[in-house]
């Protein structure tokens, strides 16, 4: 969502928790930033600027190995002992120009003297990304995505550290699966981005002739793209996910008026209209039950007079693991 919320608004934030770092090394400690980037695949002219504000909110590290157990290994209250905030971090912000890998520098040089951006702040961190909302000089619906290459060092805790650690990122994992059951978890499709083909065909509006009064646009594979723990042993367990409730949100003032979706037993559902939430407008249906796949979406121009194409669209999914 706070890839949307980017798009959208112009501003996000994001958080880096440390089981990130403890899935790929686990154990490791005392992690610490050396240098950070900020790769963002998108679509702007070859003279236009990013101008992306890039803010650290929140930074702490570990610096003890003390722990018994993995429940133990998780920071239990704000002042924790085993964790450290630095006093100060002399660069806590930078302007983003460039979508290249751009580090708020003219040159990244590590043998300089001075301190780079956000060098000896914690990797548990969090932060804000800001974009002009007062004049968009470039479309911001073609941000694909938010990458943070992050160059840090850490000390290697020993072997306890290490099952400590490993146990609390199969806690983490096993919670996630266990809200996944209860209340369940969320997938967000990009319509335009994901699916640009189907999008292409689909979004525009009929012609007056068009004795089709619609459109189909098809969603091929959906369960492929859902988290790994979605399927367990490298299988995808399609009769154990469900989605329970979708929504479509649209940009305004298109051509499309009705939104129905259809699954793969050919099922079709209409969804109804909803709120409105930025230049969106929003379809949802709650209840849906659906197995997760081959799906495709019906746009309907009904007697709506528009004949604008939608610029951009989500289909937002809350899914559950039986």
């Amino acid at each position: 969502m706070a890839l949307v919320q980017l798009r959208e608004l112009g501003s996000c934030d994001v958080l880096l928790p440390e089981v990130l770092f403890d899935m790929d090394f686990p154990g490791h400690y005392h992690s610490r930033i050396k240098s950070l980037t900020l790769p963002l695949p998108c679509i702007v002219g070859p003279c236009t600027s990013i101008s992306c504000t890039l803010r650290l909110l929140g930074t702490e590290y570990r610096v003890s190995t003390t722990a018994s157990s993995a429940s133990d290994y998780l920071k239990t209250e704000e002042d924790d002992p085993r964790f450290r905030k630095p006093t100060t971090v002399p660069i806590s912000s930078v302007a983003i120009s460039s979508a290249q890998n751009d580090g708020g520098v003219f040159e990244l040089n590590f043998k300089d003297d001075r301190y780079v951006p956000f060098e000896g702040a914690g990797a548990v961190s969090r932060w804000q990304l800001q974009l002009p909302t007062h004049f968009r000089s470039w479309d911001y619906g073609s941000l694909a995505d938010i990458v943070f290459t992050m160059r840090y060092t850490s000390r290697e805790g020993g072997e306890r550290l290490t099952s400590t650690a490993s146990g609390a990122v199969k806690t983490f994992i096993e919670s996630v699966e266990a809200a996944g059951r209860n209340q369940g978890l969320f997938a967000v499709f990009d319509l335009r981005s994901e699916f640009a083909t189907e999008w292409a065909r689909a979004a525009n509006p009929p012609t007056p002739d068009d004795a089709i009064q619609g459109r189909t646009m098809q969603l091929k594979n959906l369960q492929d793209r859902l988290p790994v723990f979605t399927r367990p042993k490298g299988q995808y367990q399609g009769s154990k996910v469900k989605a329970q409730d979708v929504w479509v949100l649209l940009s305004k003032d298109s051509w499309i008026s009705g939104v129905s979706v259809k699954d793969e037993s050919e099922s079709e559902t209409s969804l109804t209209s909803a709120e409105e939430m930025g230049g969106t407008v929003t379809w949802r249906y709650l209840g849906l039950s659906s197995k997760i796949g081959s799906w495709s979406l019906l746009f309907n121009g009904g007697s709506s007079s528009s004949v604008k194409k939608p610029q951009k669209g989500w289909m937002i999914v809350r899914y559950s693991l039986g």
